[in-house]
């Protein structure tokens, strides 16, 4: 997993042996207890036609926004079926895009909310229209979100155990001294929920 300052844990084995790559540099760390925060990983939504140039996961869209002060269009749609792809609907309005949210769970107030799904794209060299059942919305962007999975990768190669919590595969038991904390371990909020192994 990737750190700020570009070093790379890719490796996690043995008595808490953990291998980093930092530039030409390896790492072999023996730690007594380790800590992941891995994150988690925006899931894409499928449908015909999700290739075409101007379609991006909404994470990514909100980061260009934040991070970088770059609009990646003017006429947006957010097609999400998780809050967090409201976060990105807010970022593009604040920007100065009108945004269009296409949610198949219904309304939101203080949003511009299609109940539906996205099922198709139009455009040639870049997208010009989603169709959302009889209905086709004009856009320049399409942004989408289906929703979040924990990178428990290092966890898993640690011997660790998955349960499956009714909608993503979350950290159980950990062989090791490792604690899995944030939306590495399920929770999505600042609260964050902690597993670990003695």
């Amino acid at each position: 997993m990737s750190t700020s300052d570009g070093s790379t844990a890719f490796g996690y084995y043995d008595s808490n042996y953990v291998l980093v790559a930092q530039g030409r540099t390896l790492w072999h760390i023996r730690a007594r207890r380790v800590i992941l925060a891995t994150g988690a990983y925006e899931q894409p939504i499928v449908f015909s036609n999700n290739d075409r140039p101007g379609i991006m996961l909404a994470g990514a869209v909100r980061r260009y926004i934040t991070r970088y002060a770059v609009l990646p269009g003017r006429q947006a749609v957010v097609f999400t079926t998780n809050d967090s792809g409201y976060l990105t609907a807010s970022a593009l309005m604040d920007a100065g895009a009108s945004v269009t949210v296409v949610d198949p769970r219904g309304p939101k107030p203080g949003f511009d909310v299609v109940t539906g799904l996205v099922s198709d794209t139009t455009g040639d060299s870049r997208i010009t229209s989603v169709l959302v059942g009889e209905r086709t919305i004009p856009c320049d962007l399409l942004a989408v979100s289906g929703g979040w999975n924990p990178n428990v990768h290092l966890f898993s190669q640690s011997r660790g155990t998955l349960r499956w919590n009714g909608s993503t595969f979350v950290p159980d038991k950990a062989a090791q001294a490792v604690r899995v904390v944030g939306a590495a371990n399920g929770t999505f909020s600042r609260e964050g929920a902690v597993a670990e192994g003695t």
